[in-house]
C-alpha cells in the first residue's frame, strides 16, 4: 500500500489543521498542526494542494457542513473554506474526503490521548483535524 500524506482540516472562522502521512491502515503519523484563520486556512490548502507532497499520494479530509434546522445563526467561513478545499483538490487532482462532524467526535477523546502535543496551547480545532485525520485512516 503507498503511503499517503493526508492534509485534514475542521473549517471555520479559526481552522485547525494537521499534516501527517498515512504509511498504513489504521496508522497516522501527524507532521504539523496549525490553527489559523478563514483566508489563511485557504491559502494554505491551495498551496498545500499545488505542491509537490512527500512521496506519497495525497488526501485532503475535512469535516462536512451540515445546516441545522432554525434560524440561520451560522458564519459562512465553513462552507467558504470547503469550496475552496474543493476546487483546489480538484484542479490539482488530489483525492477530496468529507467526514461527518458526528463521526469525529465518537473518536476525538481517544486519538487525543494518544497524540497529545497535537493541539496542545490551541483553542481544540486542531485536536478535532487530529480525530479526521484518524477517522480517515
Amino acid at each position: 500500500m503507498a503511503v499517503l500524506e493526508v492534509l485534514a482540516v475542521d473549517p471555520g472562522v479559526l481552522s485547525g489543521i494537521v499534516l501527517g502521512l498515512n504509511p498504513e491502515p489504521g496508522v497516522i503519523e501527524p507532521l504539523h498542526w496549525w490553527e489559523i484563520e478563514q483566508q489563511d486556512t485557504c491559502d494554505l490548502i491551495v498551496k498545500w494542494c499545488n505542491t509537490p507532497g512527500l512521496n506519497a499520494r495525497k488526501v485532503l479530509v475535512i469535516e462536512r457542513f451540515i445546516p441545522r434546522g432554525g434560524p440561520i445563526t451560522f458564519v459562512p467561513a465553513s462552507l467558504e473554506i470547503i469550496g475552496v478545499a474543493r476546487w483546489a483538490a480538484k484542479v490539482a487532482g488530489v483525492r477530496f474526503v468529507t467526514q461527518s462532524p458526528a463521526d469525529m467526535k465518537q473518536i476525538r477523546p481517544l486519538v487525543v490521548k494518544q497524540f497529545p502535543k497535537i493541539g496542545r496551547g490551541g483553542k481544540g480545532h486542531a485536536k478535532d483535524a487530529l480525530a479526521h485525520f484518524y477517522l480517515f485512516a
